[in-house]
């Protein structure tokens, strides 16, 4: 129950900005670390690629390159290996889901301290009502066959499974809340 209190303590909409306010706290080190994580299609990887094009073309992307890590390209192992060359040639990363629970995180987390790598870590929390929205939208303005909707038991799984991350200097962590936008396909649904 720890869990549920704290989210009603800090669920609000969030934005890209609030996002980059938070990313700007570490303004002096040389590489950052984003660890995104959240249920099934809450909007992960539409906010990595947001933090990505907001960073290329703001000041801290005139000095740092940063690269995505997701595990839709990359096998856990994969990712783990790229993650560590990219920390030790202080390129930032922004990791893409797969890093929910603390065993998931370790390896990541280590690489990071050891490089003297700040670390932001943000849940996408958007409650189970809205997660059932993006994911009936997500197959709906899907024109790929692969694409499915993701069962009711694979958001308790994730939230089952779900682990707070331990808090020390370099690491920062935020809660995320997506905003629903206005796009066709959204008002058409009916639920």
């Amino acid at each position: 129950m720890l869990y549920i209190e704290h989210i009603k303590k800090e669920l609000k909409p969030s934005t890209i900005e609030d996002v980059i306010n938070e990313i700007n706290k570490f303004i002096n080190k040389q590489a950052y670390v984003i660890m995104i994580t959240g249920p099934p299609r809450t909007g992960k990887t539409s906010l990595a690629y947001n933090i990505i094009k907001y960073w290329r073309n703001s000041s801290i992307g005139k000095n740092n390159q940063i690269f995505r890590l997701g595990l839709d390209k990359n096998g856990q192992k994969n990712r783990l290996n790229k993650y560590k060359k990219y920390i030790k040639n202080k390129v930032s990363i922004v990791l893409d889901d797969g890093c929910h629970t603390q065993k998931l995180r370790l390896s990541y987390l280590k690489t990071a301290f050891e490089n003297n790598t700040a670390v932001l870590f943000i849940e996408v929390n958007c409650g189970l009502q809205m997660a059932k929205v993006f994911n009936h939208v997500h197959v709906e303005e899907s024109n790929r066959d692969d694409v499915y909707l993701h069962k009711l038991e694979d958001y308790y799984a994730y939230r089952s499974q779900y682990e707070e991350p331990a808090i020390n200097n370099n690491l920062h962590t935020m809660i995320y809340t997506p905003i629903i936008d206005e796009r066709p396909a959204v008002i058409k649904l009916r639920y």
